[in-house]
């Protein structure tokens, strides 16, 4: 997560354009734009887990379908519901009464406050298509696909016949990033992201057009095997480290 002037400068020293000649700082800031997307778009397609922001969650009553969220979201990870109640605990709190020398009479300060803890079962929910129901719309029931409208809108289909507690992970949309931020990436995708700006300046820059597919070919690869831990490594014992039978010959098993 480094600063967007660290990487230009970064980029400066990859293209050999250390004293601005070649680039401005506008065309350099553009590229780094389009390689935070690109990179982006690629760990939403294996991880978006990754991209994803602070779960949503509220309450929809009974008879509504559709919820705003706080943000645009570019994808959803996964949406949940459900109206059953899994547990509900009253949590009382107060502060301390003694040395509290404020007058009783018209003190409306609360010395105390109580709030109902419940928590619901929920289950996950699918994507669907509003060009794929063919249902009457106004059907209330419990939601079993849920689908996007406008830029922010998320719709339940058939709309919760009863007060449904629901949950969404998303990822957020990415404004445009200026010199004065600082990359949203991870360090090691910083680099992939100096790599993909040296491209992308070199093409601009009519140098070895037939190399882009290739290069932009690897990055995609590092940027995958980032994202993707290979699985412990797994010791199998060999067939001479085997035990040996009452003939002295490796112990074979038959089933």
């Amino acid at each position: 997560m480094l600063p967007i002037k660290t990487l230009m400068k970064r980029i400066r020293r990859v293209v050999h354009d250390v004293d601005a000649i070649t680039y401005d700082d506008d065309e350099i800031l553009d590229v780094i734009n389009q390689g935070v997307r690109y990179i982006r778009r690629v760990i939403a397609d294996n991880k978006p887990e990754m991209l994803a922001g602070k779960t949503v969650g509220g309450m929809i009553k009974a008879g509504e379908r559709s919820i705003d969220m706080p943000y645009r979201p570019l994808l959803i990870v996964y949406v949940r519901a459900g109206s059953e109640v899994a547990s509900s605990e009253e949590v009382f709190s107060s502060d301390k009464i003694y040395h509290n020398w404020n007058l009783i009479y018209h003190n409306k300060t609360k010395i105390f406050s109580k709030e109902t803890i419940v928590k619901y079962r929920t289950h996950r929910i699918p994507e669907g298509n509003i060009s794929e129901i063919y249902g009457d719309m106004s059907r209330e029931g419990t939601p079993e696909v849920f689908y996007l409208s406008g830029d922010k809108t998320v719709n339940f289909y058939p709309a919760p016949r009863l007060d449904t507690y629901y949950e969404i992970m998303a990822v957020e949309d990415m404004d445009n990033l200026t010199a004065a931020d600082t990359s949203p990436l991870l360090n090691e995708f910083d680099d992939l992201l100096v790599e993909f700006a040296n491209v992308r300046l070199s093409i601009e820059n009519e140098y070895d057009v037939s190399a882009d597919g290739q290069i932009m070919s690897t990055i995609h690869s590092q940027i995958v095997k980032l994202l993707h831990i290979p699985p412990t490594g797994i010791t199998v014992q060999g067939y001479w480290d085997a035990p040996l039978d009452l003939y002295g010959k490796p112990f074979r098993r038959m089933w």
